[in-house]
């Protein structure tokens, strides 16, 4: 059994998974993966390791792509709102005045497990700009796209899908996908993602 979880240093989720492994009579039947990542970055390498299984892989040749793939994605997150990063503890009430008088907002991407601010920017320039990060990153080479936004905000789902269309990636593939509500309820309604890697058909 292949089981892929939620980054340890969000969650105890994969520490409780490896211990009730080793309580089983053959704990090498379970491959227990810290995916280092949570929400659509996760469910992208849960697929790759289903996809590598499927095709007659070894489970630690499909970690090995998780891994890889973890490696190669370019995964950024905002939020809307300051409120639900101060409440839950992310960011201090001085920082979300300072944030909120500046119209300010964080990007946020995975970094060794944990979801790090890499800048921060006036709020009509964040998407702008993990566009441009992402064509820079990856130019003109086909690419699979994955738009992540929390809450069913059609015109804004819209909006997104309007802007990375119009990007200059060369996009092969793209999907959208609902932010759950665990990770919601710490971000709040109006957090949105990009997530883009490599298309390998």
């Amino acid at each position: 059994m292949f089981s892929v979880h939620i980054s340890g240093e969000l969650s105890e989720t994969v520490r409780r998974a490896r211990e009730a492994a080793q309580r089983l009579p053959d704990p090498a039947r379970v491959r227990v993966v810290d995916s280092k990542l949570t929400t659509a970055p996760l469910a992208e390498v849960a697929l790759v390791a289903r996809a590598a299984l499927d095709a007659g892989q070894t489970m630690a040749q499909a970690e090995q792509q998780v891994h890889a793939t973890r490696a190669e994605m370019s995964t950024n997150f905002s939020v809307a709102s300051l409120e639900y990063l101060r409440c839950s503890g992310r960011i201090s009430r001085g920082q979300q005045v300072v944030g909120n008088m500046l119209n300010l907002r964080p990007v946020l991407h995975f970094d060794q497990g944990k979801l790090s601010v890499i800048k921060r920017l006036k709020a009509p320039q964040v998407l702008p700009d993990m566009l441009s990060s992402a064509v820079q990153r990856f130019g003109n080479k086909p690419v699979t796209v994955t738009i992540v936004h929390a809450g069913r905000d059609a015109d804004r789902i819209t909006e997104l899908h309007g802007a990375v269309g119009r990007s200059g990636l060369n996009i092969k593939q793209g999907r959208a996908l609902l932010l759950g509500p665990v990770i919601g309820a710490h971000v709040g309604p109006g957090t949105f993602g990009v997530l883009v890697r490599p298309f390998h058909g």
